[in-house]
């Protein structure tokens, strides 16, 4: 079975290095970054950028309850891509998106029912701390490599789309933005225009074409 074991040493502000290894992440905040969470008035916030955090918040809160648990994190979208991709590409999947909950959703204070606003201020790391941005962009490098190209360095309209229906999003609206990041237009996103609008979805203040990662914007879940 493919396997992902990449380790990210990760400098924090008092010039220390955590070391963090996608693929062990247990999903239960144990593995939870050490990059500091400011207090951060959420209106002060470029008001673009706290809309695509909303919009992302509403993909992840399947039942569209406001509270994003840790069940419902972990386990929704790992088991829509059991339906649209190989079961070792969502075994790998499964590995980084555990990851994913401990890196960027939680941290030493709350590992549980988030809400809108902490994820945020989880989230407002991407505008406020250095190199933080860094480690998103090696998560859409991560996702590209070993779960999205199928290992041939170029993904197409179906791998995008397939990729956008398990998280929830409308297939149809996926036509739009695969053309707006094929800047070539050679049918295929190869890994520097996928992860270039991935990160920009979280690290653009602006409105980049990053905004269109989800299909539409904002995005349009399936009824």
């Amino acid at each position: 079975m493919l396997s992902l074991c990449v380790v990210y040493m990760v400098v924090i502000s008092a010039g220390a290095v955590q070391s963090f290894t996608f693929s062990a992440g247990k999903g239960d905040g144990s593995q939870h970054s050490d990059y500091p969470v400011n207090e951060t008035n959420i209106d002060n916030l470029p008001k673009f950028w706290t809309r695509k955090m909303r919009s992302f918040f509403n993909l992840l809160d399947d039942d569209l309850d406001g509270v994003l648990t840790q069940h419902e994190f972990l386990d929704t979208i790992p088991n829509r891509m059991d339906q649209y991709f190989s079961r070792n590409e969502a075994s790998v999947f499964k590995a980084i998106w555990h990851s994913t909950w401990d890196f960027f959703f939680v941290t030493r204070e709350k590992n549980d029912n988030l809400t809108v606003e902490d994820v945020i201020k989880m989230q407002s790391r991407y505008l406020t701390v250095p190199h933080f941005p860094e480690h998103g962009e090696a998560w859409f490098q991560e996702v590209f490599k070993l779960v999205l190209s199928h290992g041939n360095q170029l993904i197409d309209l179906s791998d995008y789309t397939a990729f956008l229906q398990s998280f929830g999003v409308d297939p149809e609206t996926a036509p739009k933005s695969f053309n707006i990041f094929d800047i070539d237009d050679d049918g295929y996103l190869d890994e520097k225009e996928y992860v270039k609008n991935g990160l920009g979805y979280f690290a653009d203040a602006k409105q980049s074409s990053g905004r269109y990662l989800w299909g539409s914007f904002p995005p349009k879940k399936v009824a």
